[in-house]
């Protein structure tokens, strides 16, 4: 992941905080998305989602439990249906993303 769960955990309430949109944080895997969705959750309480509309990238990838998790906290889920077995940019497989037991089971 280009940004440690700290770092976004430290940033996004800040943008919150000061009025910015968080939208468009691009994630691919179930680590990126857990690490977003838990900066998102400890930023949004008490915000008006409706109105800040976040936002994560490439939720075509997600485990049951983490959508559930993202449409709770009124969080856009963002799809690219030509990225869902890998990356459409860079043409790398899924693999490196997704945990094994899933890989197998989405094909």
């Amino acid at each position: 992941m280009s940004v440690p769960a700290e770092k976004l955990e430290k940033v996004i309430p800040l943008f919150v905080r000061d009025g910015w949109q968080v939208v468009n944080v691009h994630t691919i895997g179930d680590h990126g998305n857990d690490d977003v969705l838990n900066a998102f959750a400890k930023s949004l309480d008490g915000v008006d989602v409706s109105a800040m509309r976040p936002r994560l990238e490439h939720a075509q990838i997600m485990r049951d439990d983490d959508i559930k998790h993202l449409g709770k906290m009124g969080v856009i889920a963002s799809i690219q249906p030509s990225d869902g077995r890998g990356s459409a940019w860079s043409r790398k497989p899924a693999e490196p993303s997704l945990e094994k037991p899933r890989l197998t089971a989405q094909a």
